[in-house]
């Protein structure tokens, strides 16, 4: 049986480890996924990961029941990334090479298509920080638009346009491939 995110974050704040690692398990995934793309470096991901559950399960106010875990848990890496970003003015970064794949392709299809991956990884870094991080939690994160909108506290048709502007740049880039 599937508990409720709601009930395991009571249970994890109790001291109950099998419910935060669940919780963890649930969402490490996605929310990792989007760390790691957005900030492109897996140490200062790993931080951010951590650091992320580590405020989940600490913070007992700001999370409701009637709200969205997932999109609570996103806010906060969201703004974490932000804060980091801010702190060390740095811009986000190219992802590693190696989380393309984790092995050598061995055929020509295949060489071509690692290819267009790194291609696309290459124009999805160089979108505006908003369109990215919009694009990266509907991608990574699996994130529906009300979601996003919520884990970025502005209204649905914001996260919509730039989603629509994010696809409308990468179109652009590579139909002048």
């Amino acid at each position: 049986m599937r508990h409720p995110d709601g009930e395991l974050l009571l249970l994890a704040r109790q001291g109950n480890q099998r419910a935060a690692k669940e919780l963890v398990e649930r969402y490490a995934t996605p929310l990792f996924g989007y760390i790691m793309r957005l900030t492109g470096q897996r140490e200062t991901a790993e931080d951010i990961f951590q650091d992320t559950f580590t405020r989940v399960f600490q913070d007992n106010s700001r999370y409701s029941e009637q709200g969205n875990f997932k999109a609570w848990l996103f806010r906060i890496a969201h703004n974490q990334i932000v804060d980091l970003i801010k702190k060390r003015r740095i811009d986000t970064v190219n992802v590693e090479p190696e989380l393309l794949t984790n092995k050598q392709p061995d055929t020509l299809e295949q060489m071509v298509r690692t290819e267009q991956q790194k291609r696309m990884l290459e124009l999805v870094e160089r979108l505006p920080l908003k369109q990215k991080t919009v694009l990266l939690m509907r991608l990574e994160g699996k994130l529906s638009f009300k979601e996003i909108a919520v884990a970025l506290n502005c209204s649905i048709n914001t996260v919509i346009a730039r989603m629509h502007y994010a696809v409308k740049k990468l179109r652009e880039e590579l139909n002048h491939d």
